[in-house]
């Protein structure tokens, strides 16, 4: 075991980056809590593959289904029939409760309507690089748009 407490809380989660096709543009929503700027996102449930919790998050928070978003193999290899996340990261969200993330990116169409879930956040948009570096977020995100958008725009040359 990781931590010193008898009862740690442990916790799945998944990130969907979402970018336009160019890699140049990332979409961020404003969590409603936490007031930073995030991709879309959120738990996996008891007994669900944890892609396909990944897909059911940018559903509700975007309204995009899975047939409008593209996952090239060189952002979300499939091996031995299991979508492989580009980064799993630990992160404490209050002493001893902590999450891990499985981090997935992918590529939409940035003119596609955005129609958030009932109850989800309103506040969101297409970014820059130069931008995301101004918004209210963590330094985590700013690293993956970079990675990712460098990733993205390395496979259009």
């Amino acid at each position: 075991m990781l931590e010193n407490s008898n009862n740690p809380i442990h916790h799945f989660s998944t990130t969907t980056f979402l970018f336009n096709s160019e890699g140049t543009k990332t979409f961020l929503i404003k969590h409603k809590k936490l007031g930073f700027w995030f991709p879309p996102g959120g738990h996996v449930d008891d007994n669900e593959y944890y892609f396909d919790a990944a897909l059911r998050e940018v559903q509700e928070e975007t309204g995009l289904i899975q047939k409008q978003i593209e996952f090239p193999a060189y952002l979300v290899p499939v091996k031995e029939n299991c979508h492989q996340p580009i980064h799993i990261q630990r992160n404490e969200v209050t002493p001893n409760h902590f999450h891990y993330d499985l981090t997935f990116a992918g590529i939409i169409d940035e003119k596609l309507d955005i129609i958030p879930g009932e109850g989800e956040s309103v506040e969101f948009g297409w970014y820059d690089i130069d931008e995301v570096k101004e918004l209210y977020t963590k330094e985590n995100v700013i690293k993956y748009v970079e990675e990712f958008s460098q990733l993205i725009q390395a496979q259009l040359k």
